[in-house]
């Protein structure tokens, strides 16, 4: 019995000895497993049996994919700046055996390792770019640490920068940048809108209807001729306030400012602002239509800003009159002294159209871009009478030292219409409408405008300069204001840069408002074109002066070669609305804020 009993025992012994050697392995892990102190075997996941006594589970790896977050870092940048930056490393183990017996305390390992080599790549890294280059710092630590943890049995799927934490110092420096941008962008919006109001404000639209509407045209017929930047736009206002009542018509424009066909109207595209083969076969089409009319017809004459080019019958040789136009672009001269030449030279200026049209009616409605609204110099008054007279035509050759041919000379000495009988004229826009719907709507924003002149007339830089000094002697009065100069400068070619004289403006502002939080200066064209370019004008704020010293571009360089466009280019400071369909010269504003 007793043997009985031992033997009994002796098997539930070895059987407790057996069921406690029964591994199960699970999913996702494997164990590694020595015999007699030397490593064996690796088991998978499933069933396995240790032999007692002389096996032994020496670790236990879990195949999944690991977190490690490793607390903030000490790392000094290129240009000496020490900042924190923690990380968060994911990892996986490849191979158990190397993993056990590769490195004591692997995440020990991986987080020193980690630390050496962000301090190594951010030590080749300045400030900025270290801030900025998240993606680049992720993928030099993923690389780095991949390779060096293969022999750990280790592979290092990606690293994630956390947190780069700069000295207190700078982060002040960083959020006072921030404010300061976002300071700009909010000045950038209400430029931006107070000068799309404006320029919407000068739309000839509700000023052709009032002209037009309940106007009796009597029995005879309605001859439309439109001419100008606006032509398309006003043209397109009458045609849809009087119908069929207009039996034909032609629309003269600047290239690009067409907006398709209206009606049964003609449309002519051509160049501006030198005049060119399109300018003179549109204009004589407008005189084949206006040929041969009676005393009881109408010509609705539609007149904008740069009809003196675009509306154009020469009497002088084509290539004269482009030398003429380009040397008085050139000189300096004025709008009202450009036109007085032009009258000379012309076969439709100076009242001529006009006289063209008799016996017929003449209804002229004009669109002026021109300080002071003298009709007989808007497009150089085709159908109004010329008050310049051939003295002041020769003064005007003379003071600017102007080459002519011996014709040009000899129509010199000819005087132009003095009085017509068959024009009524009315005035629909003036750069003085759109500096009071610029001072509108600078209330609306918050702004207390206070309009300096609707009669600006100078040098574009020394306007520029002007509005500069006027924003720092109106910081000091502790106001938000906006200061409004309608007019149009001039610009003396000196150079042979890209811009024109809006853009010429406003650069020249520039150096006076610098470092002044909350100022800026824009300058626009209200046609939505400034000088040979596709911008309309151009804007300046308290950091463009340092922005493009950063580019290398020097201010007084630039505008000594005439080369605002680039300038204001490379500090996004360029004004770019397309053809606006209206021209009332320019609106230049200064923005204060104390």
């Amino acid at each position: 019995m007793v043997m009985f009993f031992l033997i009994l025992a002796l098997v539930f012994v070895v059987l407790l000895v057996i069921i406690t050697n029964i591994v199960i392995v699970p999913q996702s892990k494997v164990y590694v497993v020595e015999r007699l102190g030397s490593y064996s075997d690796t088991w998978s996941a499933g069933l396995h049996i240790k032999i007692p006594f002389i096996e032994r589970i020496a670790k236990k790896v879990s195949l999944k994919e690991q977190v490690a977050d490793f607390p903030p870092q000490p790392v000094i940048t290129r240009d000496n700046v020490t900042m924190q930056i923690d990380t968060v490393v994911f990892f996986q183990v490849m191979d158990a055996k190397l993993y056990t017996y590769g490195v004591n305390q692997p995440i020990a390992a991986i987080e020193s390792l980690s630390a050496t080599t962000l301090r190594n790549i951010i030590g080749e890294m300045e400030l900025d770019h270290t801030l900025t280059s998240r993606d680049v710092i992720n993928g030099k630590i993923t690389a780095i640490l991949d390779e060096a943890t293969d022999k750990w049995g280790i592979k290092v799927n990606r690293v994630e920068v956390k947190n780069i934490i700069p000295p207190r110092e700078i982060q002040e420096a960083m959020e006072k940048q921030m404010k300061a941008e976002r300071e700009k962008r909010a000045v950038i919006l209400k430029a931006d809108g107070e000068k799309q109001a404006a320029i919407t404000a000068a739309q000839p639209d509700e000023a052709v209807r009032k002209a037009l509407e309940g106007r009796d045209f009597g029995s005879g017929r309605v001859v439309l001729v439109a001419a100008g930047k606006g032509a398309w736009q006003m043209a397109n206002a009458a045609s849809r306030i009087l119908g069929s009542r207009i039996d034909t018509g032609i629309v003269i424009t600047k290239y690009d400012h067409s907006k398709g066909s209206i009606a049964n109207f003609t449309i002519r595209e051509a160049g501006h602002p030198i005049p060119d083969e399109n300018s003179f076969i549109a204009t004589q089409k407008a005189l084949d239509l206006v040929s041969g009319l009676t005393a009881q017809d109408t010509v609705l004459f539609l007149l904008s800003g740069g009809g003196s080019a675009l509306f154009e019958k020469p009497l002088i040789p084509a290539a004269d009159l482009e030398e003429l136009t380009h040397n008085l672009l050139v000189c300096g001269a004025d709008i009202v002294e450009i036109n007085t030449l032009r009258k000379r030279f012309s076969g439709v200026k100076g009242g001529r159209f006009a006289q063209l049209c008799a016996p017929a009616h003449v209804v002229s409605i004009v669109l002026s871009d021109i300080l002071g609204d003298p009709l007989d110099m808007i497009a150089s008054g085709p159908a109004y009478p010329d008050s310049s007279t051939c003295a002041q035509a020769k003064e005007i050759v003379q003071k600017y030292h102007l080459p002519m041919t011996e014709q040009m000379l000899a129509l010199l000495e000819q005087e132009t219409p003095k009085a017509l009988d068959n024009v009524e004229t009315q005035i629909t826009g003036s750069v003085r409408q759109l500096c009071a719907a610029a001072a509108a709507t600078a209330r609306t924003l918050g702004y207390e405008p206070l309009i300096l002149t609707d009669c600006l007339s100078c040098e574009a830089r020394e306007a520029g300069v002007f509005l500069a000094n006027m924003v720092r002697y109106q910081r000091t009065a502790g106001r938000r204001i906006a200061l409004i100069a309608g007019g149009e400068t001039v610009v003396h070619l000196t150079g042979h840069g890209k811009g024109g004289r809006n853009q010429e403006l406003a650069l020249a502002a520039a150096p006076g408002i610098a470092g002044l939080d909350g100022c800026a200066v824009f300058s626009v064209g209200s046609d939505g074109t400034d000088g040979p370019t596709d911008a309309a004008g151009g804007f300046v704020d308290s950091t463009t002066q340092a922005a493009l010293k950063s580019q290398g571009c020097d201010i007084f360089a630039t505008l000594a070669d005439n080369d605002a466009y680039h300038a204001l280019q490379k500090c996004n400071g360029l004004i770019i609305t397309g053809p606006t369909g209206t021209n009332v010269n320019d609106v230049s504003v200064a923005l204060v804020r104390a």
